[in-house]
């Protein structure tokens, strides 16, 4: 008999992943433009769900993305 354990992720430093983000999303666009504050956070919520959540198994899983007040003025 297999037990199910509830699966609570918790991403830390979500404020760096962001400013990360919008580092390289200017990067790309080099100096043709600023990137706003929508672009970053679509961006990042790509990222994320591509990269981290949709490599966690299980059912309906809970998750919490910690941030701080910006400090790289995204």
């Amino acid at each position: 008999m297999a037990w199910k354990v509830p699966v609570i992720a918790v991403f830390t430093k979500y404020d760096q992943f962001k400013c990360d983000v919008r580092i390289k999303l200017e990067d790309r666009l080099r100096g043709n433009g600023s990137v706003s504050l929508k672009e970053v956070d679509d961006e990042a919520e790509k990222i994320f769900q591509d990269q981290y959540w949709n490599v966690i198994k299980g059912d309906s899983p809970r998750y919490v993305k910690l941030q701080s007040k910006s400090h790289c003025h995204i």
